[in-house]
């Protein structure tokens, strides 16, 4: 059941608001990028890292949704992944810039 699911999340951690609706599935473009190409491009993007795990998933970008690469990066001098990830879309294999 595809759904939009939104959260407000308060700056101590807390979820202070949820909501819910059915939503058709989002049309997406097949993706034509690999994980290992992806993983590569995301790690130019920190020199001296290394790529820990690469997942697909369905991103909204400037409102239109988009297959992407999440790539989980290692930062240099750490063993572990520290939450650093970086988007690459999954068509064009470029990178994408952070939406706030």
């Amino acid at each position: 059941m595809p759904m939009r699911l939104d959260i407000t999340v308060a700056a101590s951690g807390r979820v202070t608001a949820s909501s819910a609706r059915r939503d058709a599935d989002p049309q997406l473009p097949h993706p034509t990028v690999t994980a290992e190409a992806a993983e590569q491009r995301a790690v130019a993007t920190l020199i001296g890292s290394r790529a820990d795990t690469a997942s697909l998933v369905a991103k909204q970008i400037d409102g239109q949704w988009r297959p992407c690469w999440a790539v989980e990066l290692v930062k240099p001098g750490e063993t572990r992944a520290s939450g650093t990830v970086e988007f690459v879309d999954a068509v064009t294999g470029q990178p994408v810039a952070h939406q706030g």
